[in-house]
């Protein structure tokens, strides 16, 4: 249900800020539909496919001081998720500090690009809710960071 709530909420937003030519306010519902997409993937419990594995390895992975003699299976893991995850475990042990880094990241990055890429920010941010949202917070954890920096990288390739 909250789900809807939140499709209603950017799809009036669409309209009134991109269709109705409204400037008031435009700034601070940027950052209130940020806050609700962080907090809605940040504070989930067991949403998405992968999640349980994520769980289960987030309990065998390193803080920041026990990476540095980081020896084992998940070495072979992206250094950048290892990374991400020993912050996350050195920070709480709980598996929701996690969720929230990479919320924060994954959404900063793509409201970024969207805002830089495209006059129609909140529509672009519609159609990223309704496509890709719950896809890149809930399913594909690891991979949605190489997408990030795919997207911080894009105008270098351009």
């Amino acid at each position: 249900m909250i789900y809807l709530y939140i499709f209603i909420y950017i799809l009036s937003l669409s309209f009134l800020y991109e269709f109705g030519n409204l400037k008031f306010g435009k700034k601070f519902n940027q950052l209130l539909l940020f806050v609700v997409l962080v907090c809605l993937s940040g504070f989930r419990y067991r949403v998405g496919g992968d999640t349980y594995n994520y769980i289960l390895m987030h309990d065998y992975m390193p803080t920041i001081k026990e990476i540095l003699g980081f020896e084992n299976i998940y070495s072979k893991l992206q250094p950048l998720w290892v990374f991400i995850s020993a912050i996350a475990k050195t920070i709480s042990v709980d598996f929701f500090v996690l969720q929230i880094i990479h919320a924060l990241i994954v959404n900063s990055v793509i409201f970024y690009f969207i805002s830089k890429h495209s006059n129609y920010f909140f529509t672009a941010i519609l159609f990223y809710f309704v496509g890709y949202y719950g896809y890149f917070n809930f399913e594909i954890l690891r991979e949605s960071l190489a997408i990030c920096v795919f997207l911080l990288s894009i105008d270098l390739f351009i």
